[in-house]
């Protein structure tokens, strides 16, 4: 026959038992959440000779991450571009592997788009969980980002690369 000590004993094994567990799946979501990938997607201007604009999609996380799924805004797909290529390179995204802080720059013209919000719907995945991602621009205050050079110290092809090197710096700061 159990005494009462065997009980309580007993009880706060099951508590104590309880308590292990729940500290152990919290320390697992916390480690999961700490090496998991971030894939975000920016839209940025880089200003050398002239300036280009587009989008940046990165990985910030500690894991790779393979693109699921990359929609973009309708109206992306068909706003005219200086090249072709541009308003077919996001369906280029599926299937992209990105290790831990690659990025890649999209380049595209947002001047002129007659919408004013553009999105994009972003689906992900390690070699263990998906996740999923909308992101949202006011493309007609993005179109109006201007950084100017100056261009009075140098000439010629020394010119184009103080430009590259004040972008460098200025991406420093």
């Amino acid at each position: 026959m159990l005494e009462l000590q065997d009980v309580i004993s007993l009880l706060i094994a099951l508590v104590a038992v309880m308590i292990s567990m729940a500290t152990l799946q919290q320390n697992r979501n916390m480690v999961e959440e700490s090496t998991r990938p971030y894939i975000t997607l920016t839209f940025d201007s880089i200003t050398t000779s002239s300036q280009r604009s587009g989008f940046i999609l990165k990985n910030y996380g500690r894991t790779s991450a393979i693109i699921d799924k990359f929609i973009v805004d309708d109206i992306l797909l068909s706003h005219p571009q200086r090249y072709d290529g541009l308003n077919k390179q996001f369906d280029l995204m599926e299937g992209t592997i990105f290790a831990p802080g690659q990025s890649v720059f999209l380049p595209y013209s947002v001047s002129g788009i007659e919408k004013s919000v553009v999105t994009f719907e972003l689906a992900y995945s390690s070699e263990f969980k998906s996740y999923h991602s909308n992101f949202s621009f006011n493309v007609s205050n993005m179109s109006h980002r201007y950084t100017t050079r100056t261009n009075e110290y140098s000439k010629g092809d020394t010119h184009e690369i103080a430009q590259c090197l004040h972008e460098i710096i200025e991406r420093q700061l």
